[in-house]
Order: C-alpha cells, then sequence, then structure tokens
C-alpha cells in the first residue's frame, strides 16, 4: 500500500510506539520509502503538524524524596551496619574478617559451606568428602587434559556420582539390581567400576598398569623390584601380592598390595590398611626366608 492511500497501513518498522499517542492521526506519521533502498523519508503535507502527546512527568511521581538525592553516598548507606548484617546471615563470626581479606575470607567461607552440604547428600555426596584430600586430582574440571569431550562429561557425571546406573533415584521404577546376567547386586557406580564381572577385563587392565607404574617409580628410586609374588601365610593359605621392593642399603622392605577402591569416607585408607595387614602381616615369615631379608613392614 502506498504512503499517499487513505488505509491507514505502515509499514512493520515504523515508529510502533507512536501508535497510541498520534491515535486518528495515524496516517499523517511520515513512512519510510519501501521502493528506495536509500531509506528516503516520503510524508504527507501535513505531516509535519502532528505532534505526539507524550504524558507530562510530575515531580509528585518520583519515587526518591528530595532529602534523600541531597544527602552524600556517606550518609545515605551505612557499610559498616550492611556489613554487620551480611555476615551475620552468613553466620560467619566477625572476628574472623580483616579489612583487606574480607572478600577473601567470604568466598572461602561459603565455598566451604556448599562443600560441606554437598558432601551431607545421601547419594550425590558420597565420597565427596575425599575430594578435599587431594585437590590436584581434581584439575580435570578446569584443564579438561588429556580428555576428549565425550570422556570429560563421563568424567564430571562420576565425580557427582550421576552416571547413568539403576541405583541412581529416578533412573528407573522397576528394579536397582545390575543389569549384567546373573548379577544380583545393587547396580552403583562402585558396583560397575570395581566388582561386576562385566568390566573384569578393563578392571585387570588398569589394575596392571598402575602397578606397572608404581614398580618402575621404585625401580627408579633404587629399589629392588618383584611383581606378582607368590607367598604363604602362616596358616598355609596362598596369597599373591602385588609389589614386593627391598631397598638393601636403606635396609627396608616394603609389601605393597595397591588397590583402586570407590570413595566413601575418611577412614577408607586406614581400614584397607587394615585389611592388606590383615592378609600379608602372616606371610612376612615366609618372604624373610624366601629374599633372605629380616625387614620387611
Amino acid at each position: 500500500m502506498s504512503p499517499g492511500s487513505s488505509t491507514e497501513s505502515y509499514p512493520a518498522f515504523a515508529h510502533i510506539g507512536l501508535r497510541e499517542n498520534l491515535g486518528k492521526n495515524l496516517n499523517q506519521v511520515t513512512y519510510p520509502d519501501r521502493e528506495s533502498n536509500l531509506g528516503h523519508l516520503v510524508s504527507r503535507p501535513d505531516a509535519l503538524a502532528v505532534t505526539p502527546q507524550l504524558p507530562q512527568w510530575s515531580p509528585t511521581q518520583s519515587t526518591v524524596s528530595s532529602s534523600s538525592l541531597a544527602r552524600s553516598p556517606a550518609e545515605s548507606r551505612n557499610r559498616a551496619e550492611e556489613k554487620k548484617t551480611a555476615l551475620k546471615r552468613l553466620k560467619i563470626p566477625e572476628a574472623n574478617i580483616t579489612p583487606r581479606t574480607t572478600g577473601i575470607h567470604l568466598r572461602d567461607e561459603l565455598r566451604k559451606r556448599s562443600f560441606d552440604s554437598w558432601c551431607q547428600l545421601p547419594h550425590k555426596g558420597k565420597g565427596v568428602v575425599i575430594y578435599e584430600e587431594y585437590p590436584r586430582a581434581n584439575s580435570l574440571v578446569s584443564t579438561k587434559r588429556n580428555l576428549s569431550s565425550s570422556e570429560y562429561i563421563n568424567a564430571i557425571k562420576m565425580s557427582c556420582n550421576l552416571t547413568a546406573v539403576r541405583s541412581v533415584p529416578g533412573r528407573t521404577f522397576s528394579t536397582t539390581r545390575c543389569r549384567q546376567p546373573g548379577c544380583n547386586e545393587t547396580e552403583t557406580l562402585g558396583h560397575v567400576l570395581g566388582f561386576c564381572r562385566k568390566g573384569e577385563l578393563l578392571r585387570n587392565n588398569r589394575h596392571h598398569r598402575v602397578r606397572g607404574a608404581i614398580a618402575c617409580l621404585l625401580r627408579n628410586k633404587g629399589w629392588e623390584v618383584h611383581e606378582e609374588v607368590h607367598c604363604i601365610s602362616e596358616d598355609d593359605s596362598h596369597r599373591r601380592a602385588d609389589i614386593i621392593a627391598i631397598n638393601r642399603q636403606q635396609q627396608k622392605a616394603i609389601i605393597i598390595d595397591r588397590t583402586i577402591r570407590m570413595e566413601r569416607d575418611l577412614n577408607q585408607a586406614h581400614q584397607v590398611d587394615q585389611e592388606n595387614r590383615t592378609i600379608y602381616e602372616p606371610c612376612i615369615p615366609y618372604l624373610k626366608a624366601k629374599y633372605n631379608n629380616p625387614l620387611f613392614n
């Protein structure tokens, strides 16, 4: 429709905001020329007589009083009181805060509270408390080192115990038992990684790689290393130790049975150590005689 037409039509890019203010005079507004690429305006002779009726501002409509505008920022805000109120809401003792490190302390405190809250979750917080012991292992969250995109996503899911296993709440409504035929255990991430026979080959390969890395490190340090050592305990039961490390110069000998466990709690390392001592301490007399070394630990 041309601008000169009596029909009240206008382009979509005309000044829409003038529609309510101009009322019946809408057809008198200047329109962009649709046929011109230069955007020249084509206006009717009486378009210049149109004046938008904008609402008038009144000082009484302002929500800010003139007295508050006249006050200085120091008078309008009591920063010391705001600080006390914020610390009280955060439940942070004011004695722990210094003027120059307020922000650092607040971030540390809030980070710690979020971590503690995460640890208290019944399912997604299992084993999370151990992450605090070795922060370097958590660097993959920010570096994504040597991980593909899919591996990185799965690593984050496993760290938060969100992997698609049946024990995750809401994952399945039928059963939480392992989907591997013949396995009647609860399908948790720990079960999949450390017990289920479906991944036994991968689990054994992982075991050998870790054992080999530890043995190589000990050899580089000058230790005499023996891997997969058969030994007999005092009750005539047969055992197999992952690594026997002997340092004859330092008069030391160590039995190492490395294990990879799903994180559980802070006492887990001590409990695993006690389990291994129960298994291998009865084998020490046999190893002393086999390697002619009385210094096994």
